[in-house]
């Protein structure tokens, strides 16, 4: 099992690993199913995302958090939306490679 954290927590290691310039990690968001009234499984509402975006670098103008589906359904800017989170967890650079190439097909 992946360990769940926070939302609050999750932004802040991703915006750690941008102040510090540290290499770049890989996470999934979790969006709360209390979000619609339409029932979705656990991976359409699972999103993998990136810390080298504008919306995760504290120091940036930007706003921009892209997610990309696990079930590779879409791709969104996770902060147009106002969605419950319901948890966040890391995963590896792999992981997230793994999940993008559904989006390359």
């Amino acid at each position: 099992m992946k360990a769940k954290v926070s939302f609050r927590d999750f932004a802040g290691e991703f915006a750690k690993a941008n102040k510090e310039g540290g290499e770049e990690i890989f996470g999934v968001v979790v969006f709360s199913q209390s979000n619609w009234k339409k029932k979705y499984p656990l991976k359409s509402r699972s999103y993998a995302t990136f810390s080298n975006q504008w919306g995760w670098d504290n120091s940036k103008m930007g706003h921009c958090r892209m997610g990309y589906a696990l079930d590779g359904s879409e791709g969104i800017r996770m902060d147009a939306y106002e969605w419950k989170v319901e948890y966040c967890y890391f995963i590896t650079k792999e992981k997230f490679d793994e999940i993008m190439a559904q989006y390359r097909r």
